[in-house]
């Protein structure tokens, strides 16, 4: 069983105090806007919805309560010990990225971080379905007693679309654009090829296409 499984619903509990649900439901709404709202019924529900628990307690900081995310607050008052503390240590020193895997998956998986450059070998089996060499893994990975995890918000960009990924990113990132927002828009149009089966996905990478407009302002 993958750590997070259990580490996510004992940190939600840890953060129970009276109106945290109205709070977590708006920011759920947050983050759909930011990277588009899954279907219940579509294949990447679960990973979506998994990334937003990601996202808010590791990636988001609440307005008016300064720069430390729900996690590290909770690292910071002693709440956590043990496993728990350890797994969320884990958490809050990792970031989400864009990885491609460099070649065919065997005991460990040779993957390169698209925005830094660096390589890292996941130790996670089995292999992620349907992820081919080239392809890009977007997720967080982490370090957790000695091996490298990835995390359970997980989205597979088409296996088509990894070039127009690639220069995209470094288009964005050199024009000073984080680390979240780029990724924020790349879920986006993934949810939106999604949401058109009939169209080649890898087309909704393209800033130009119709169907994507709306989200691309601002950003072309």
């Amino acid at each position: 069983m993958h750590p997070q499984t259990d580490f996510i619903p004992r940190i939600f509990e840890c953060l129970e105090e009276p109106g945290f649900e109205a709070r977590l439901f708006a920011w759920k709404e947050r983050f759909w806007t930011l990277t588009g709202i899954p279907h219940p019924e579509s294949t990447g529900y679960e990973a979506r919805m998994r990334a937003f628990e990601e996202w808010v307690l590791v990636d988001f900081t609440e307005h008016g309560r300064g720069p430390m995310s729900l996690l590290s607050s909770l690292l910071r008052d002693g709440a956590l010990s043990g496993e728990f503390e350890a797994f969320a240590r884990a958490l809050v020193a990792s970031q989400p990225g864009l990885f491609v895997l460099m070649a065919p998956w065997r005991k460990a998986a040779w993957f390169r971080e698209l925005l830094s450059g660096t390589d890292f070998r996941l130790d996670e089996q089995p292999p992620v379905p349907g992820l081919e060499p080239g392809q890009i893994l977007q997720t967080r990975l982490f370090v957790h007693r000695g091996q490298t995890l990835a995390g359970l918000g997980r989205l597979i960009h088409p296996l088509a679309a990894t070039e127009t990924i690639h220069a995209l990113a470094v288009r964005f990132h050199a024009a000073g654009r984080t680390r979240l927002e780029i990724l924020h828009l790349l879920a986006k149009l993934a949810w939106r090829a999604d949401k058109y089966p009939r169209h080649a996905p890898e087309a909704f990478y393209d800033l130009s296409h119709p169907l994507v407009q709306d989200l691309v302002v601002g950003w072309r």
